[in-house]
């Protein structure tokens, strides 16, 4: 392959990419808005089909472990019974937007003690059936 042909392909993939990456910036935001307005009908858009979401939550659980999608969604269900989360903004998107991504968030909430507390997020998405599907949800700090 020349080497004219060879940075075509890349310029060709590159769109791609960037629109993969915008997909995965829009799934993590219905997880966003899903817990902001207490939704939690609205995760199954990001929940996996089948196999399980790793889960390391401390304010917003706490849940340590490989859980369901409809367990998962219960555990928010029951986290916002009792708490809220009041803002939800994504600070970076990592991944080409193919295959894997990873969208760091950080989010405003008020835990089941209502103390409010900042809580970063680490968002963890695989790309299935042509959709982003969370596989890893794991706390940082603020």
């Amino acid at each position: 392959m020349s080497r004219l042909a060879a940075v075509a392909l890349m310029l060709l993939a590159m769109p791609a990419a960037a629109a993969g990456t915008d997909d995965l910036r829009l799934a993590a935001d219905a997880f966003g808005q899903a817990l902001v307005s207490k939704q939690t009908g609205g995760l199954r858009k990001v929940l996996p089909g089948t196999g399980k979401v790793e889960l390391s939550l401390d304010r917003l659980g706490p849940e340590d472990g490989a859980f369901g999608p409809s367990q998962v969604q219960a555990l928010f269900r029951d986290f916002l019974g009792k708490g809220s989360v009041r803002s939800f903004e994504i600070h970076q998107v990592e991944g080409d937007g193919r295959v894997h991504g990873v969208v760091h968030a950080r989010l405003a909430l008020i835990d089941r003690d209502g103390r409010p507390a900042p809580v970063g997020l680490r968002l963890a998405f695989q790309l299935e059936d042509g959709r982003w599907v969370l596989r890893g949800i794991k706390e940082t700090s603020g």
